[in-house]
């Protein structure tokens, strides 16, 4: 297998290399081709089934290794406290619309003592959200927002494309035995490969803004808070995102997100037309959840 996957980068290596003379646009758009794995190849992989047991079992061990690193920084989380049990509530408010909700009896918030402005998930149910997020964010709405985001990372099984990688490389290589080599299925191999230690694509967390705001939407929350959010992060500077390539990009820009975020809230609007929508920013500030209808 690793001689395989060295063969395959090797080749798309030489490919970066020789597109050098092209324009730059051509180059990122080359390199996207290339890299990153087509709808197909997502399906394909999606479609590989994990147990929960190795998924929770695969979820508690970058969990661990996260817990590691935050001790070696000397920075403290916990999974009690007024704001571990305001965002679990916020949870079970999302979770009742999850295709996966049965897959995931429970699910652990955890709050990390941190002025960083983040928000993250484990496979197996494990959600972190840094205070800094908590204090930035100027609704409750946008926090759901954020929340409806991250367990769309989960319901969507986002972040078990390594174990699904496994175990299709088993079948492809398999196949590749009986049928013989095939440069084309090498290549396809090396880029689920690449695409599935990449932690998460642009398409993906497309994917989960666009759950985050129908979830937010069907709640009552206003979506359009989740797009001020993500314009208040772009303005704080998204310098080396800005000017790398989007082909190395594990988010789509900022600004871009916004935008998406706006689309999606009109076009929801449209086809079903709400009237007031929650914004809750005392019920943020209170950490108390603000009432839906």
């Amino acid at each position: 297998m690793t001689r395989i996957l060295c063969l395959a980068f090797v080749g798309l290596f030489n490919a970066y290399v020789f597109a050098q003379s092209s324009p730059t646009a051509a180059i990122d758009k080359m390199m996207q081709e290339m890299l990153h794995m087509s709808a197909e190849q997502r399906a394909q992989l999606r479609a590989v089934e994990v147990p929960i047991n190795a998924e929770k079992e695969f979820g508690d061990r970058m969990f661990e290794a996260f817990q590691q690193q935050l001790k070696s920084q000397k920075i403290a989380i916990t999974n009690r406290g007024r704001d571990a049990k305001y965002v679990t509530q916020l949870v079970g408010r999302i979770k009742p619309l999850m295709d996966s909700r049965t897959r995931y009896p429970r699910i652990q918030v955890h709050i990390v003592d941190s002025p960083e402005i983040d928000a993250r998930s484990a496979p197996g149910g494990t959600l972190v959200f840094y205070r800094g997020l908590l204090e930035f964010a100027e609704s409750e709405a946008a926090l759901v927002g954020i929340i409806g985001h991250e367990l769309s990372h989960l319901d969507r099984r986002h972040q078990l494309k390594p174990l699904q990688q496994q175990q299709l490389a088993k079948r492809q290589l398999a196949g590749s035995v009986k049928q013989g080599f095939d440069l084309n299925r090498m290549f396809d191999f090396g880029k689920i490969s690449f695409g599935s230690y990449h932690p998460i694509h642009p398409e993906e967390e497309a994917e989960a803004d666009h759950d985050a705001v129908r979830w937010m939407y069907e709640l009552g929350y206003d979506p359009t808070e989740l797009a001020k959010l993500f314009d208040q992060l772009a303005n704080r500077g998204q310098g080396p995102a800005q000017m790398m390539p989007a082909f190395l990009r594990s988010h789509p820009l900022m600004q871009d997100r916004s935008l998406t975020v706006l689309r999606l809230a009109d076009q929801l609007q449209r086809q079903k037309p709400k009237g007031k929508l929650v914004v809750g920013s005392d019920a943020l500030k209170d950490r108390i959840p603000a009432a839906i209808k």
